[in-house]
């Protein structure tokens, strides 16, 4: 599922979450539907977001002033380059062999919650932030590996580095 912001026919913004969408790029993406609702729960506590107004779901009032609509929608902008700016850079390294058969680690990098890349080192040396981009192959984002990697952290959490 996603995380989207849209506007609806009266120009509020608003959020929607929904199954992943192939070409509209997610402000974040979630195993369970009730994981999109819940962080935008915690978005409207923070920045103060009238319920009805959060998601495409809300009825919302029917009569809104040009201020309240300005303000509402400043405010969702507000929590949206929140969203943003505190997406989790993530390294995931697990154990493996290559080729030879020589014990290796695999990492992937999740850089401000994008996929950014992968790569192999030698098993046993320390993966830093400093160093993770000497081993790291940089690749595109890619939702459906984002997706995948962020459920690995979840279940595996003694993989995985967290930086913020």
């Amino acid at each position: 599922f996603g995380m989207y912001a849209l506007e609806d026919q009266r120009g509020l913004l608003r959020l929607a979450i929904e199954k992943r969408r192939k070409h509209l790029p997610a402000l974040y993406s979630f195993h369970k539907l009730e994981e999109g609702y819940r962080w935008g729960r915690k978005l409207m506590h923070q920045f103060a977001i009238e319920e009805n107004l959060l998601f495409f779901t809300g009825n919302g009032s029917l009569s809104i002033s040009n201020q309240e609509q300005q303000t509402h929608n400043e405010k969702m902008e507000s929590a949206i380059r929140f969203l943003k700016e505190n997406f989790p850079t993530l390294i995931i390294c697990q154990p493996g062999e290559d080729e030879k058969g020589n014990a290796v680690e695999v990492c992937y990098l999740l850089r401000n919650g994008s996929f950014a890349g992968m790569g192999v080192q030698k098993a046993g040396k320390s993966v830093s932030l400093k160093n993770i981009d000497k081993i790291i192959t940089p690749s595109n984002d890619n939702e459906y590996i984002k997706t995948m990697l962020l459920r690995f952290a979840e279940l595996h959490s003694e993989m995985v580095l967290t930086y913020y």
